[in-house]
Order: structure tokens, then C-alpha cells, then sequence
């Protein structure tokens, strides 16, 4: 991400651990100069994703660890500007070099809990320079099996505070062993009223979903549309019936003249025992508007 002509590199890893930090570079990224951790979470591992304008400001959405791992994870925001650390409104936390003086420093988005935990997703800026964002819950239902129940949630914010909504139903786990998975949610970077999601569930009433192909439950691609700022949401399933799991959507920056939306198609057994293609629709537009599959000419693409 560039600022101000300097490029920062976000990353995990600096002294070998996994908390958040950063770099930038004063030559083109011909050298690179280290900075500090941006979270001292006392987990292993906070999850951030971030968004920038791409002029002097970079945002950040944040959990406190791995939700299997930390037990109990929220969702914060905070962002970058001025060599300051600000939350939502403005104010200022701390400088980018001090980092954050806890994790909880920045603007509450979701709060967790034992038996709701949070996993962000996916962030970014409406034409205003506003934040917005999609994340998944895992709900921990006493009497439910531990990976059961996630649900899709959807964040936007209005200049003054932050809307939170529900907005799908996500279907179980992913694997065996890693309950917080789910086949994730994406947003489209130029219309902030339209997600996409992979789900093994009806996304408005959770039945889950059987292909009438094989009789087995698959993940599907479903894409969302919200009219009134992320309250509602209308969803129509992109694929149905299938012999296989599609899965983590993204829908790619471009211009204003095409869309394209990739996911993952065949069979996620764990992060490390897979066996997938990249498949993708690619959209260009015929009218001003794209929150309908109507004006669209769709072209499928697969990549081996």
C-alpha cells in the first residue's frame, strides 16, 4: 500500500513472531526499513485485513487471535493516518511507530464472546472513503456440535458510527479440526452493496444444502445484494447442484467497465490436503447500474 508515495508493507513474522507488524520503503522498495508490532494482542496470532485510498490513509480491521486458539475474539477498527493510529471517529490512539497500547484500543465493531467468536473477512472503502467490511461468526450453541453454525456478517461506517448486521447463514465447518473455517465471504470493492458467499446452507434459512447431482452437501456460491445499506439482503445462488465444494470467493479490483468474481471448486479436505482449480466469472457492464444480474454479460474463465 502506498502513502504519500511511500510504499508500507504489512506483514507477520518480524523476530519470528506472528503478531502484526510493518515496513516501508524510502526507494522504490529497492530497500526496506522495519517498524514495530501494529497489535500487541496476548495471542499468538490477530488476524487483520486491511484498505487503503490509496493517498494518506490505510484502514484496519482486527480480531485479537485466532478464534480457535484465543477462545473469545471481536472485531475492531482503527486506522492510519499522519503517522497516527485513530479509531473510527477520529481520535487519536497512538503513533504507528508506538503501535497500539492494547488490542482492545481500537473501535468495537463486533463484540465476542465465548460463544460468538469472530473471523474477519474481507474490507473496503466506499466512494466517500468509508470503511466496509464482512466477517463470519462461529456460534458455539450449547446442544450444537462445535463447527455447526456460522453466520455471514456485514459492517459499514456512516461518518458517526458503525452498522452491524447478520446477513447469512454460513453451514458448518469447513474440515474436520478446524471449526472456525468457513468457505468465506467477499465484497465487491466498487459497489458496497454487494457481497458474495460460500455456504453449505440456504443463506436465509439455514437448511442445508444437498445436490440433487449426488445426494452429498456442497458449498455454493451465492451473490448478495442489499438496497438499503446492509439491513436486507436479496441472494441468488451462482452455483447449484454441484459434485463438489466452491469455495473463498474474491472479487478482484479493476475498472469501472468490468467485474470479475474467482472462488475455489473441488475438495478442501484441510489447509494442507486439498484439490482445487481457479475458476472465475468475469462481468462487464452494459447500464450504470450492477446491482442486478440484469446489464451484465457473464463469461466463465478457468484457470488450471
Amino acid at each position: 500500500m502506498v502513502i504519500r508515495g511511500r510504499p508500507y508493507n504489512f506483514f507477520r513474522g518480524l523476530d519470528g513472531d506472528l503478531k502484526p507488524a510493518y515496513a516501508w520503503s524510502d526507494d522504490g522498495g529497492l530497500t526496506w526499513h522495519t517498524g514495530n508490532r501494529i497489535i500487541p494482542s496476548p495471542s499468538l496470532r490477530p488476524y487483520v485485513k486491511y484498505a487503503s485510498n490509496g493517498t494518506n490513509t490505510i484502514h484496519l480491521i482486527y480480531t485479537e487471535g485466532h478464534p480457535g486458539e484465543f477462545g473469545k475474539t471481536s472485531v475492531f477498527h482503527v486506522y492510519y493516518r499522519n503517522g497516527r493510529l485513530h479509531r473510527s471517529d477520529g481520535s487519536v490512539i497512538a503513533t504507528l511507530a508506538q503501535g497500539l497500547p492494547e488490542v482492545a484500543a481500537g473501535t468495537p465493531i463486533f463484540n465476542g464472546d465465548t460463544e460468538n467468536l469472530a473471523w474477519v473477512s474481507d474490507l473496503h472503502l466506499d466512494a466517500a472513503g468509508r470503511p466496509y467490511a464482512a466477517y463470519s461468526v462461529h456460534r458455539k450453541n450449547i446442544g450444537i456440535p462445535p463447527g455447526a453454525d456460522h453466520r455471514y456478517r456485514y459492517a459499514r461506517w456512516t461518518g458517526e458510527r458503525w452498522l452491524d448486521y447478520e446477513i447469512a447463514y454460513a453451514g458448518s465447518r469447513l474440515c474436520p479440526g478446524q471449526d472456525d473455517y468457513t468457505g468465506n465471504i467477499a465484497l465487491d470493492p466498487h459497489d458496497p452493496g454487494i457481497a458474495f458467499i460460500s455456504t453449505n446452507a440456504d443463506p436465509v434459512s439455514g437448511a442445508p444444502l444437498v445436490s440433487a447431482a449426488d445426494g452429498q452437501r456442497h458449498w455454493e456460491i451465492y451473490r448478495g445484494v442489499t438496497p438499503d445499506g446492509g439491513e436486507s439482503w436479496c441472494w441468488s445462488a451462482w452455483t447449484a447442484h454441484s459434485t463438489v465444494d466452491n469455495l473463498r470467493p474474491i472479487v478482484p479490483g479493476g475498472d469501472s467497465r468490468h467485474r470479475a468474481v474467482l472462488w475455489l471448486r473441488g475438495r478442501y479436505r484441510d489447509y494442507t490436503d486439498y484439490e482445487l482449480e481457479i475458476v472465475g466469472v468475469i462481468m462487464r457492464k452494459t447500464s450504470l447500474s450492477v446491482r442486478g444480474p440484469r446489464g451484465m454479460r457473464h463469461r466463465q474463465a478457468v484457470a488450471p
